[in-house]
């Protein structure tokens, strides 16, 4: 049985403990798990015309996400069938449902009392998240205040 998960991220290792808490304790065999990003788009038609989600991706990326990514990947690849970043460019809570049901989203994880850190476009996922019709569970896990801990955590 594969269950589809989306776990909202700000590309910090932080955004990523729902992604472990998942693996260590969904019952499904197969979890694929989206990392969704909410932002929005430019208004600028030249920007539009060359606008490319990869490169949008890459613009936020660091060495210590990508890293914990790749670790919770080999830490959980019999458990974990795919972990990728999408991005949600919607305004409105019917956007956010097409993009679940598109998705053939079953289950949201959130980090508990995690404040999102927003950069210029970005958008709080919780806006959307917290009045949509799935079933989203608050993942309570411990955030070290060390901050190689911190890289440490997802890994």
């Amino acid at each position: 049985m594969k269950k589809i998960i989306l776990v909202p991220t700000d590309f910090t290792v932080q955004s990523l403990l729902p992604v472990e808490y998942a693996a260590l304790h969904n019952p499904a065999d197969e979890l694929d798990i989206i990392l969704v990003h909410c932002a929005a788009l430019s208004n600028s038609i030249s920007e539009l015309l060359f606008y490319s989600p990869e490169e949008e991706i890459n613009k936020y990326m660091n060495d210590a996400f990508a890293n914990a990514c790749h670790n919770l990947k080999n830490r959980f690849g019999s458990k974990i069938g795919s972990l990728r970043v999408e991005l949600f460019h919607g305004f409105t809570t019917g956007a956010f449902e097409n993009f679940i049901a598109a998705k053939k989203i079953q289950e949201i994880l959130i980090p508990a009392g995690y404040r999102f850190v927003l950069h210029k476009t970005a958008v709080d996922p919780l806006r959307f998240i917290k009045s949509c019709s799935l079933p989203v569970s608050e993942v309570s896990l411990q955030i070290k205040n060390n901050p190689s801990q911190k890289d440490q955590a997802a890994a």
